[in-house]
């Protein structure tokens, strides 16, 4: 099969960056991504990394909501909120009465709604 985008034509947009797990684009154009060291990045449009916040434990999935609100998946933590300015709070521990046990991925829909994988134990 055929790669859609050859590997010859790939390149470095921002570096140095510590293991992006997910990337994440605002409405500014602003690209956004976590780090392995609980890193939250903004990188801008031509591709210059600025360190927003440190969550202090490993990052995975970031997802902007329809209003550019982010929201990281910190497993040490939970879902955690981090605002423009780099100020961040926990959002969430639990789903319903299911505790996170290491929410890894989130994304919003269309409408709004928020969902996110964990590798807790459902049974």
């Amino acid at each position: 099969m055929e790669p859609i985008i050859a590997r010859e034509r790939w390149e470095i947009f921002a570096s140095p960056l510590d293991h992006p797990e997910c990337l994440a684009f605002d409405r500014l154009g602003h690209l956004w991504a976590g780090g392995e060291a609980g890193q939250i990045y903004r990188i801008d449009r031509s591709g210059k990394p600025q360190q927003m916040a440190d969550l202090g434990g490993f990052v995975a999935g970031v997802a902007l909501s329809l209003d550019d609100q982010l929201i990281a998946c910190c497993p040490s933590c939970g879902l955690v909120r981090v605002e423009p300015d780099g100020k961040w709070d926990v959002f969430a521990r639990t789903a319903g009465d299911y505790q996170l046990i290491s929410p890894n991925f989130g994304l919003f829909n269309s409408r709004g709604d928020y969902y996110v994988t964990d590798s807790g134990n459902w049974g």
